[in-house]
């Protein structure tokens, strides 16, 4: 039997709570930052470790959410809804040293947004990639691979999880990281990353 969209995914048969506000396709996103000094396995592991000195900066990021598919993956006597969503996003950073630049990214993510706890905190975790534009050379990418050519373009890898509390969904905490690199090769070798919080605002259906 399936489950209708917007019910909780977490129990067997005809028996199901509302777990699920209907939340639009669209959201509006606003977040502040840091650069790291991690590489991608710090990330996995909960090392942030905030980039200080010069090199350093503050990040301040606007985001444009859209919902693009909202999947129904049926297994066994479950029914989940990840959904599919694309934003464009313009990043500031505001380096230590005075200098200020824009980054302009466009990515894909697929959202999983069924979790056992979620009728207390309700919680999505966000995946994804795409492609990013600097308007100059990240100072800390250049004076960490300094024996490499850079360049301006970078793969966007986009990690998010959000927290809202379950009578209004509309409105998420955000804990993000952003990872960019150069591909292996493709536009350059390395890469860095950003982490940091912010608000979501998800508009009505």
């Amino acid at each position: 039997m399936k489950i209708a969209e917007n019910e909780s995914k977490w129990v067997k048969g005809p028996h199901s709570e509302k777990s699920h506000h209907r939340l639009g396709r669209w959201a509006v996103e606003f977040g502040v930052g840091v650069l790291s000094t991690n590489d991608t396995v710090g990330d996995i592991t909960g090392q942030f470790d905030t980039l200080a000195g010069e090199y350093g900066a503050d990040i301040y990021k606007l985001s444009v959410y859209y919902t693009v598919k909202k999947f129904q993956w049926e297994m066994g006597n479950y029914v989940f809804y990840p959904q599919l969503d694309v934003f464009p996003s313009i990043t500031r950073f505001e380096e230590n040293s005075g200098d200020g630049y824009h980054n302009m990214n466009f990515a894909g993510t697929l959202k999983w947004t069924d979790f056992h706890w979620n009728k207390y905190l309700y919680t999505t975790l966000a995946m994804g990639v795409g492609l990013g534009y600097f308007e100059q050379i990240n100072s800390y990418d250049r004076i960490k691979h300094a024996d490499k050519e850079r360049s301006q373009w970078k793969f966007y890898w986009p990690i998010q999880l959000t927290l809202a509390l379950p009578q209004f969904k509309r409105h998420q905490v955000v804990l993000y990281n952003d990872h960019w690199s150069g591909g292996f090769g493709v536009f350059d070798d390395g890469g860095f990353d950003t982490y940091g919080i912010a608000y979501r605002f998800i508009f009505y259906e």
